[in-house]
Parts: C-alpha cells; structure tokens; sequence
C-alpha cells in the first residue's frame, strides 16, 4: 500500500508535506558535523514547517517510492514519545502541533502510519537549538534551507505582528494631502473614493491616524523608500560601457508608476508597421505587462531594505524589472517562464490594497496570468520569465519588436561593432561566439576554413589581442567568447 491509497491528493514531499520512515535519534557514525545527529533531520523539518506554512510530516512511508512501512503499537509509542522529547529540547519557543496515529490495515497484528501536523508559529522565529547554537530552517517545495538574514528579519518582524506599511503613523488623514489619489481612482473607476473603502485597505484607522503604507501616496511624498532607477542600455548586458540615458524616480506611489511606464515606452521602439492593408501598432512592450510588471514591483518591493531601489534596465532585447527583496512566500526561483503558474504572494498589504483599489494590480493575484496571455504564441523566445533569490525578485519582459525575440535564446544575434572591424568573416566569427563559447576547431568549421596555425595567430589571437574576444585557456582545447563590452548585441 502507497500513501495515495490513504490521501489521494497527497503523492509527493511539497512545501508543507513530508515523508519518513521512522524518526531515529543517535549519533551519525558517517559524520562529525554538528548539525549530523540523526535526530537533525527531522528536527529541521519540523522548525522548517513551524516557520514557513506549517505543514505535515508522515513518519512510516518510504520517501523514494511512497510505500507505507506501517508501524508496531509500541513503534508508535516509541516514536511519539521521542518525538515530544526532541522537539521541547531543541525547538524553541514551543511549537502546535498534533499527532495522529492512523490504523493500516497489513496483517493481524494492528498496523499504524504517524500524521504529525506542525502548525505554523505566532511566535516567530522558531529556533531550533544544537549545543547553544541557534539554527533557523525555512521550507521550501520538497526540502528545508537555512534562513537568509532577511528572512530571519522579517520573521522577527512577523512574530511582532510588524508588516511594513500597516504600521500607524500619528498623522492625520487629510483628503488635501491625496489629491494625486483621489484624482487617479476616479479617472480609473468613473466614481469618488471613499473613507470608508480607505479604512478597509487599512490605509487609516477609524480614528483617521494614517499608515505608513499611506504616506508613499500622499502628494507631497519625495523620500528615497519609493526611489526606481531607470536605465536604457545599448546591447544586451551592462558589460556595455554605453548607456543611452539613467532617470532616478522617487516621490508617491502613484508618479512613480506612471512616470516609469513613461520612461519605458518613450525609449521602447514603439510606433506603426505598414502593410499592404494598412498601418498596425509596432508595440515592444504590452501596456497590460508593464504596468502589471511595474507596478508588482512596487506592491511587493521589501520596504525594510533601506539603501535599496527597484531598477528598470531597458536593454536592446528585452526589460528587466528588479525589486528588491525575495519572493514574499521565501522560496528561490530559478529562471522560470511558467509564470502563470507562480502562487502569488502579498508583502505590502496597504500597498497591495491601494494599487488594486486602482486598478494597477489584479486584487486575486492573477497578474502574471495577464502577462503570460499577452506574450502567448510569440514563440520560445519571446516567453517573459522571472528570477528570484534570497535579496531580489526580477520580471524580465521580452521586447516584442525585437528581431530574434532574447539575444540569449538567440545562438547567432544580430551585433554591433566598432567601424575598425569591416570583414564578413570577423562578424561571423562574433556573431557565432556571442552566446556560447566556442573552440578554434567549431569557429573555423562555421566560417569554412582551416582550423591552421595561420588562421589561429592571424584571425582569432587578433580580435583576442584586440579585445573583441576573450579566450577561456582553462578547458581543453582552448575555447573563445566575444568580448560583450566590446560587441553589443543588438
């Protein structure tokens, strides 16, 4: 019997499910590490759990094939009287939890499985402690990680019931202070905004002390919290010493939108295409992306962070939207195009009201899902995807009316080079060598020529010498890559 006999909608470890087949104790006798004491294991899932979503940890199933061991009357008592003991010495404060014993039907003797609800803590963070060293686990989809500073921040900020922007202020709500507001929601909805609307978003409270979240949209609003870099680069990555033009932006939440969707489309290649039946928009950037791109950014940004901006970099191929801080629900992303498919998540939750108040941001989360239906059947290299780590969560929007779609999809892009270089033969060499390193051998093959010492000392040792390529001599045979602060893709 497998688990999914039991729960049918349990069938893998995911961020709030996991599965052991006992919970041991002892010393490891493969290890000397402090953290390698078989207890540890399942010690940093339970902290893991008690400081992300909670979750549930299934004790007598095969982790590789999900089989159910089941266990003796006495395993299970042995099991939850260890368990007990380990979590009240090493997980401090004390966590909730619950602890099920499920009957297996296997044989005469009665059989069990061990449901161990943890749930998630109001006492943040949870510690788990080894010899008076404190360790902090966070759970992600299938496994546990240490906490980043950040995240050991915000949790001690969410154990304190302390979000950025409901903090209150003791100043008082005056309508002349959001006329920028006011303005912006009846140009969106067609109708007035309302006190009342303004205390469900937590924008104030019912004695009209305002938030902090409310003062990022007061009108006179001008500090660095709100500050957004925008920076138009030539080529495809910021080796380029070329920048066409770098506007800082700062003030209340709402011109700071608007002013970087201004900047993003007065240096996108927007305008008309002609055809035989007629004129059509030539649009690099769809107006539902950016602004939906942008402005979650703004919503989610880590308002903790001092000395922090998003950035706007607008490259040739492309718009990368960067904020500062990790994905609100803490788990790492790496380069994903799925991104209809990524659960949203709320920092801000002022911020977050207000924008969709306005419209800006979708009030369910469903953003991305806009954004993915705006770039579908674009192709491959046209498909947005997004980054995050423990400090940043990055958008990146392909530019529809770039040929090719993302240089980095890209094997052989269109480049721009310096006048000194004017033979077919350099180009093609470049162009060959700009996504992917490639040895004397391959390069001479693609332009049709011997791979001789002549070619070698002549042709590629001088764009080395030139500084057009670098060459990696650590791999055998030797291999080049275009200089990307010298060669700009285009």
């Amino acid at each position: 019997m497998n688990i999914e006999d039991l729960f049918q909608e349990i069938n893998l470890e995911t961020r709030e499910v996991e599965f052991k087949g006992t919970l041991e104790e002892g010393d490891n006798s493969k290890s000397d590490r402090l953290l390698d004491r078989l207890e540890y294991g399942w010690l940093k899932t339970v902290n893991a759990f008690a400081n992300t979503l909670g979750g549930t940890l299934f004790v007598g199933v095969e982790n590789k094939t999900h089989r159910i061991l089941s266990l003796s009357a006495n395993e299970v008592d042995v099991i939850t009287l260890r368990f007990h003991r380990l979590v009240k010495e090493h997980i401090h404060p004390e966590i909730d939890y619950d602890i099920e014993a499920i009957p297996v039907n296997e044989g005469k003797a009665p059989r069990f499985l061990l449901k161990i609800l943890i749930k998630r803590s109001e006492t943040l963070p949870v510690t788990m402690n080894v010899n008076g060293f404190n360790f902090i686990f966070i759970r992600y989809y299938g496994k546990n990680a240490p906490a980043t500073p950040e995240q050991i921040r915000s949790l001690s900020l969410e154990g304190k019931n302390a979000v950025f922007d409901t903090r209150m202020t003791k100043a008082l709500f005056s309508p002349e202070r959001f006329h920028k507001l006011f303005t912006a929601y009846e140009e969106k909805m067609g109708k007035t905004l309302n006190e009342k609307q303004l205390i469900d978003a937590r924008f104030m409270d019912k004695d009209h002390h305002l938030s902090m979240g409310a003062e990022f949209f007061a009108d006179d609003y001008y500090e660095d919290k709100t500050l957004l870099v925008a920076t138009k680069i030539q080529g495809v990555n910021k080796g380029s010493d070329y920048f066409y033009q770098s506007k800082e932006i700062r003030g209340n939440l709402i011109d700071v939108l608007k002013e970087s969707v201004s900047f993003v489309n007065a240096h996108a290649a927007n305008g008309f295409r002609k055809t035989a039946s007629g004129s059509f928009p030539y649009v690099a950037y769809p107006a539902q992306s950016l602004n939906e791109g942008i402005a979650n950014a703004i919503a989610h940004r880590n308002y903790f962070l001092d000395g922090t901006q998003i950035e706007l970099n607008l490259y040739d191929d492309r718009l990368e939207i960067i904020s500062p801080g990790s994905y609100p629900l803490g788990e790492n992303i790496t380069p994903s195009t799925d991104i209809a498919t990524i659960a949203p998540g709320r920092r801000n939750e002022v911020i977050c009201a207000v924008l969709s108040l306005l419209g800006y941001i979708d009030k369910k989360g469903s953003g991305f899902d806009k954004i993915a239906e705006d770039y579908r059947g674009k192709g491959e290299a046209f498909r947005p995807f997004v980054t995050s780590s423990a400090t940043y969560f990055s958008l990146t929007l392909p530019d529809l009316t770039h040929v090719g779609g993302l240089v980095e999809r890209n094997e052989f892009p269109e480049i721009h080079v310096p006048p000194l270089i004017t033979s077919e033969k350099e180009i093609a060499i470049l162009r060959y060598c700009y996504a992917k390193k490639r040895s004397a051998m391959e390069i001479a093959s693609y332009i049709g020529v011997t791979p001789s010492s002549y070619f070698r000392k002549d042709v590629l040792d001088k764009l080395v010498q030139r500084g057009y390529l670098v060459v990696d001599e650590s791999q055998r045979p030797a291999k080049f890559l275009a200089n990307r602060n010298n060669v700009i893709a285009r």
